[in-house]
């Protein structure tokens, strides 16, 4: 099924991710404050967001850095139910 995907404003001051635009295209079900957890929980605060869409398949690319695993194997519940 196709996800719909909105324009977030979550970055407006470039405090989420300093590498990445003002606004970002995301999945519209995920509310800011999960996308602000989540950005804690990768590397440069990059939360996977759509950089590309074919024009004429529904298909996408995200741009993301890694999560922050660590030694301790740490988790982010929201980053693991990003996509799904």
């Amino acid at each position: 099924s196709k996800k719909k995907r909105t324009i977030s404003s979550v970055n407006q001051d470039y405090k989420l991710s300093s590498s990445y635009p003002q606004f970002l295209v995301t999945p519209n079900t995920i509310p800011d404050g999960s996308l602000r957890k989540i950005s804690k929980f990768r590397t440069r605060g990059r939360i996977p967001v759509v950089t590309w869409k074919n024009p004429k398949e529904p298909q996408v690319l995200l741009r993301s850095s890694q999560p922050q695993i660590g030694l301790i194997n740490s988790r982010c519940l929201e980053d693991e139910v990003f996509f799904f």
